[in-house]
């Protein structure tokens, strides 16, 4: 009887007698591997064999468990789809190493041969897994807030290594994998940095410095399923057996801010908890580069000399500021979209018109909008003044009358603010 064969014999028995009960965890792969001194492959083949007899059922995150039932099952017609999604299961329950062609053909009940003829390779098999739990995560609508943008993607990543703790080994930071969802997903965290007068090189290496972090955290998932598996025990439960030797560690003076930290009581250590700190430290870091003097209302192309209008950002959202008279209209009848909120000094004062990009959702923040007045105030013939009336309205109440010369608008409702006129910093400032 071939070894793969014994072991599922051992395990058919012990589950048609009842010392395996349903809901009851088998040994992990690996596991069985050492005891039974065979290589993977012949574990995992052993496994195959009692899923396909509807003994035992893949539940993610805990492992092969004993069926409810046991009921054969009819052989799926293989597909490219079908062996990446098994080849996922394998992953998710047993970790990376045990994906294998021929692993993922016993779970499926198919001659490893046959799996050739949908997938070419390994590698190429890998490559569809990432890309298909990436094609998992949601589509975000941008919110036009680039914090909050920002904090949903790494959000949605984590979770993503959270329930697929191998893909931060088959992930690569310095040899990106060139997948149509992974590149999706890297649009949405490129997007919110874009416009926050960041260049190329420097959006890059955040973006980098993001997906460092994250793939970081998920490490330790992994190598705590993998040490779960190993040792047959959670972590508390290791923590727990290891706790004399570790106080023996700690006393006297040696160590003393260690000993204190791990006395603290409701000391919270876990990785979601250190994900989110180191997050929310990340996002703090951008602000604080977007917020240096240098930095503060750094325009991109749009705002350079020559161009009809400048464009400043303040706290991640744009504000355009047009040039000349037919600039103005430009940007208020063909560039501004109707949400988006318009302003200009009042009094019949003649000014620059200037626009502020209105979220998918919500108004921009107050601070934003009086910035924006400032520069309203400022780009107009009342700069010089000490406190200015500027009105604020939706673009969609900006109109044009027939036979007015550029420039020239009417509002029909609006609210004013006073405020004290403030110069940017765009590049190409007049």
């Amino acid at each position: 009887m071939m070894a793969s064969a014994r072991i599922a014999a051992h395990f058919r028995e012990q589950i048609r007698s009842g010392a395996l009960r349903p809901g009851e965890r088998l040994p992990p792969v690996r596991e069985l591997a050492r005891r039974w001194r065979v290589a993977l492959a012949t574990a995992s083949r052993a496994i195959a064999v009692l899923k396909q007899e509807g003994l035992v059922r893949a539940e993610p995150r805990v492992g092969t468990i004993v069926a409810a039932r046991s009921r054969a099952r009819t052989d799926p017609e293989l597909t490219p789809e079908s062996i990446v999604r098994a080849a996922i299961t394998i992953a998710d329950v047993e970790g990376l190493d045990a994906v294998s062609m021929r692993s993922v053909a016993g779970a499926l009940g198919a001659p490893a041969m046959s799996l050739y003829r949908h997938v070419p390779s390994k590698d190429e098999l890998l490559l569809a897994m990432i890309d298909a739990c990436f094609a998992e995560l949601p589509e975000h609508a941008p919110s036009g807030a680039w914090r909050a943008d920002l904090g949903a993607a790494m959000r949605a990543q984590w979770k993503l290594h959270r329930a697929h703790p191998w893909l931060v080994r088959a992930l690569s930071i310095t040899r990106p994998q060139m997948l149509p969802n992974g590149m999706r997903f890297a649009e949405s965290v490129l997007r919110p940095l874009d416009g926050l007068g960041l260049d190329p090189g420097e959006m890059m290496r955040t973006y980098l410095v993001l997906m460092s972090f994250v793939r970081g955290v998920a490490i330790g998932v992994d190598a705590e399923l993998e040490a779960e598996a190993t040792s047959g025990m959670t972590n508390d439960e290791w923590i727990a057996q290891r706790e004399p030797s570790f106080a023996a560690a700690l006393e006297g003076s040696s160590y003393p801010t260690l000993a204190r930290m791990i006395a603290a009581p409701r000391l919270d250590v876990e990785l979601d908890a250190v994900f989110e700190l180191g997050l929310a430290r990340l996002l703090d870091g951008i602000d604080a580069m977007l917020r240096a003097p240098s930095r503060v209302m750094l325009a991109p192309v749009m705002g350079s000399r020559g161009r009809p209008y400048r464009t400043f950002v303040i706290d991640g959202i744009e504000v355009l500021v047009g040039r000349a008279d037919e600039d103005n209209d430009h940007l208020t009848f063909h560039v501004a979209k109707k949400r988006d909120l318009w302003l200009h000094v009042g009094g019949g004062t003649p000014g620059s018109h200037v626009v502020v990009r209105s979220p998918e959702r919500g108004d921009p923040p107050d601070a934003v909008v009086e910035r924006a007045a400032q520069l309203a105030a400022w780009y107009s013939k009342a700069r010089g003044a000490p406190r200015v009336e500027v009105h604020v309205c939706r673009v969609s109440d900006v109109s044009k009358p027939k036979g007015a010369p550029a420039g020239k608008v009417e509002i029909k409702r609006f609210s004013k603010r006073k405020v004290t006129p403030t110069r940017g910093d765009a590049e190409g400032d007049d």
